[in-house]
């Protein structure tokens, strides 16, 4: 849709010529089952589920709607909202770039390597711990 907004001056009509065969015309829009008009019952449609769950289910409400309450969106303002937009994208539809975040951090897991020395440190306190361990239990037994 918006590539076609783009290319047509915006109040042009797009048509496709009849053709004989199945299906000469198919658009691809993700945008689910449902044709995306001004006029559908979409909005509708969600915002009686919006107002449905939330009278029924408040807790399955404020699990699956947890962003829209953060934001102050509610079911009446929904339509309203997505009429807006709809008109931000008439007036100008070009595809405006989101600012992208930069990755996280992941966490190392693999352990730095020791060196000789400090394999050898630490080899030598082990033992130290142990010959310790064994003298506290020999005395501790006899």
């Amino acid at each position: 849709m918006r590539g076609m907004l783009r290319l047509l001056e915006p109040g042009e009509d797009y048509s496709v010529e009849p053709s004989d065969s199945r299906r000469p015309f198919h658009p691809l829009v993700n945008v689910g089952l449902v044709i995306r008009t001004t006029g559908n019952c979409v909005f509708g449609a969600f915002k009686g589920a919006l107002t449905l769950i939330a009278d029924d289910e408040p807790a399955k409400y404020q699990r699956q709607f947890s962003k829209r309450i953060k934001k102050g969106i509610e079911a009446d303002e929904f339509e309203k909202l997505y009429k807006k937009v709809n008109d931000a994208i008439r007036v100008d539809p070009s595809i405006k770039k989101s600012q992208k975040h930069p990755p996280k951090q992941h966490k190392m897991y693999n352990l730095k390597k020791l060196t000789y020395e400090e394999r050898k440190a630490k080899l030598i306190e082990c033992c130290k711990l142990l010959t310790l361990l064994l003298m506290t239990m020999r005395m501790t037994t006899s």
